[in-house]
């Protein structure tokens, strides 16, 4: 029997202007975060001038994300 893997909170997302400065901050493409989490371009830029939610499966992987990147820009 296998162990159930432990459930990873979520963090909330920032403002959708704040989700696109991140991402320049980081210097990480819209094509190549679309890429990374299996979605179109066109949604990243949705997602960014807020005129899409971020919902379901994406959720997650995007918040994820968007908090490595911000965490990348933290000076040591």
């Amino acid at each position: 029997m296998t162990r159930p893997r432990p459930i990873q909170p979520v963090r909330e997302l920032p403002d959708p202007a704040t989700r696109q400065a991140i991402r320049v901050a980081a210097g990480v493409s819209r094509r190549a975060m679309a890429e990374q989490l299996g979605c179109h371009e066109q949604t990243i830029i949705r997602w960014e001038a807020g005129t899409r939610v971020v919902s379901g499966r994406y959720y997650a992987a995007y918040s994820a994300l968007l908090a490595r990147l911000d965490a990348k820009q933290v000076p040591a």
